[in-house]
C-alpha cells in the first residue's frame, strides 16, 4: 500500500481542480466531483482545527431518548442548509464522536450545506460489540428524522458502524425514513470477521495477517471469555490504553498483571496481533451475534446502499463489501466501490484514476 503525506495529496486534488478549469470543464467538475474530492479530505486522519465553528455553521450537543437512557448527540447545523441531514456513525474508538476523523469528516460535510447528527453509540465506545448498537442507531434515525421535519435523512457509517448502519436502515420503524445508507470499511457478518481477525484466513481460501487493533479490539470486548474474573478489569485497561496508542501507561499496567492476562497483554502492546489472534482463538470458538448486528442476517434497506471499501484493508477485508453487494443487489439499488486509494475508512494513497473514481463516488452519495 503506497501511503502518502497530506501534502501532496492536498496538490493532488489543487491539480485536479486546476486542471479541469484549465480544460473548461470546471462546470462538471463541480457537479460530478468536487464534493466528493471535499469529503475525501475529510477522510484523511490529521488534527481537527481547535478554533472554535465558523459563522457560517453552528454546533450543540444535546441527549435524546435511547433504548438504554439519554443519549448524547452532537449536531452541526450551517448557516444556509442546503442539503440532506446525515447521520453519522462512528467505528469501535473510545473517542467516539470526539475522534479526530469524525470531526473533520462531520465538518467537511456541514461545510458542503448538509446538517449533521453524529449520536454517540455507547458500546462502540466502550470498545464493546452488542446488540444495543444497532438498536441505539435506530432510535437516532427517528430522532434526526424529526428534527429534520419529516424529511427523510442520510445514514452514514464507518468501519463496523458502518455495518450496523446498513442493519439498522432495514428495521420496519426506520426504512421509510432514511433516503440512504452508506457503509465505509463495515463488515457484512460479524462471524466471519471474527474468524478472519482469529486465524487470518480469507474467504477465497488465502491468508492475511489481521490488523492489530482489531485483534486487541475483539479481545476487549470478550475479556470475560479470556481471563479469570479478578483479572478482567485490569486486563481491559490495559487493552485500552494499548488501542489508544499510550504504550507507557499500557506497559506499566501489563506489568502488575498475573497469567494469562500478562502474556494476552504482551502480544497486544507488541502489536502482534496474529499471534494474539491465534492464543485467544480456543476461548472465543463458538461465539455467535444477534442476526440484526449483520447486514447479511439483517432485514434488507429499501434506500440505495453505498459500500466503500479499502482493496488491502486488513481490519475487515474487502470481500465484506463484495459480498453484502452481491446480497442486496438482488432486491435493492445498491452501488460497490472497492479502491486501492481507501485504507480502512481513510484516505490512503494517489493515482489519478482512483482518485476521479471515488470522488465521483462520493459526490453520487451527496446528490441523492
Amino acid at each position: 500500500m503506497i501511503r502518502s503525506t497530506r501534502r501532496s495529496r492536498r496538490r493532488l486534488v489543487l491539480a485536479a481542480v486546476a486542471i479541469a478549469s484549465a480544460a473548461g470543464a470546471y462546470g462538471a467538475f463541480r457537479h460530478y466531483l468536487l464534493p466528493g474530492l471535499v469529503l475525501l479530505h475529510g477522510l484523511e486522519a490529521t488534527d481537527p482545527p481547535e478554533e472554535p465553528p465558523p459563522p457560517s455553521w453552528t454546533q450543540e450537543e444535546v441527549h435524546v431518548p435511547g433504548p438504554a437512557g439519554p443519549m448524547r448527540v452532537r449536531v452541526l447545523r450551517p448557516a444556509e442548509p442546503r442539503a440532506r441531514l446525515l447521520v453519522l456513525v462512528h467505528g469501535v474508538q473510545a473517542d467516539g464522536i470526539d475522534g479526530e476523523r469524525m470531526t473533520r469528516f462531520s465538518r467537511r460535510l456541514v461545510e458542503l450545506g448538509h446538517p449533521v447528527v453524529i449520536p454517540e453509540i455507547r458500546d462502540l465506545q466502550e470498545i464493546e460489540l452488542e446488540a444495543r448498537s444497532v438498536d441505539e442507531i435506530e432510535a437516532a434515525v427517528r430522532w434526526a428524522f424529526d428534527l429534520a421535519g419529516g424529511s427523510r435523512v442520510g445514514l452514514l457509517g464507518a468501519s463496523i458502524g458502518g455495518g450496523f448502519a446498513v442493519a439498522a436502515a432495514g428495521r420496519p420503524s426506520i426504512r421509510d425514513r432514511i433516503a440512504l445508507v452508506v457503509s465505509l470499511g463495515g463488515h457484512a457478518d460479524l462471524t466471519s470477521l471474527v474468524d478472519y481477525l482469529l486465524s487470518g484466513r480469507l474467504e477465497d481460501g488465502s491468508t492475511r495477517e489481521p490488523h492489530a487493533y482489531a485483534v486487541e479490539t475483539l479481545a476487549h470486548a470478550f475479556a470475560e471469555r479470556l481471563v479469570p474474573p479478578e483479572q478482567v478489569r485490569p486486563f481491559k485497561a490495559c487493552l485500552l490504553a494499548t488501542l489508544r496508542d499510550e504504550d507507557a501507561t499500557a506497559q506499566e499496567l501489563a506489568s502488575r498483571l498475573p497469567s494469562p492476562a500478562a502474556e494476552l497483554a504482551r502480544l497486544a502492546i507488541e502489536r502482534r496481533g496474529g499471534e494474539l489472534g491465534r492464543a485467544i482463538a480456543p476461548a472465543l470458538e463458538g461465539l455467535s451475534f444477534d442476526p440484526g448486528m449483520s447486514p447479511l442476517t439483517a432485514p434488507v434497506p429499501s434506500c440505495p446502499v453505498f459500500l466503500l471499501h479499502g482493496t488491502h484493508d486488513d481490519l475487515i477485508p474487502a470481500s465484506h463489501a463484495v459480498r453484502l453487494h452481491d446480497r442486496l443487489a438482488r432486491t435493492t439499488d445498491c452501488s460497490l466501490l472497492v479502491t486501492p486509494l481507501v485504507g480502512h475508512a481513510d484516505f490512503t494513497g494517489e493515482d489519478w484514476w482512483e482518485l476521479i473514481q471515488v470522488a465521483a463516488f462520493l459526490t453520487a452519495i451527496l446528490r441523492v
